[in-house]
């Protein structure tokens, strides 16, 4: 990188979370630590290891400390979360409404919506 003065910063939260989640995710940073660093945008951030497998071993979804913590970010990366397919011990849907809709009330998001685009010639009707 060329000395450039950064302007900008960004306090990221990244949860990984279950599944392809970090795969997403990985792909993910690439991606946003290119564009930021084409922009000048300084990018910090903080890996919170939340989903089935921290279920499993902690018996947590969502504590409010980590919940406290995420409200201090710029923004969160949200990979995926879910029962861990290996384990039947997690009952179903658990994860996603105590952690996935948990979020959503805290920060008033009220949708989940994927960015999608239709191409000329790419789709059947």
């Amino acid at each position: 990188m060329t000395e450039q003065h950064l302007t900008n910063s960004i306090d990221l939260a990244v949860i990984a979370g279950d599944g392809i989640g970090p795969e997403i995710i990985a792909q993910a940073r690439r991606v946003l630590d290119r564009v930021c660093e084409l922009d000048s945008i300084a990018v910090t951030s903080t890996d919170y290891s939340l989903g089935a497998e921290h279920w499993l071993k902690t018996g947590e979804t969502l504590p409010e400390s980590t919940m406290d913590a995420l409200k201090k970010h710029d923004a969160i990366l949200f990979g995926a979360i879910g029962a861990d397919p290996r384990s039947g011990d997690i009952p179903s849907g658990l994860i996603e409404r105590e952690m996935l809709l948990k979020l959503r009330f805290a920060f008033d998001h009220y949708i989940n919506l994927r960015p999608a685009r239709l191409y000329p010639g790419r789709c059947r009707r």
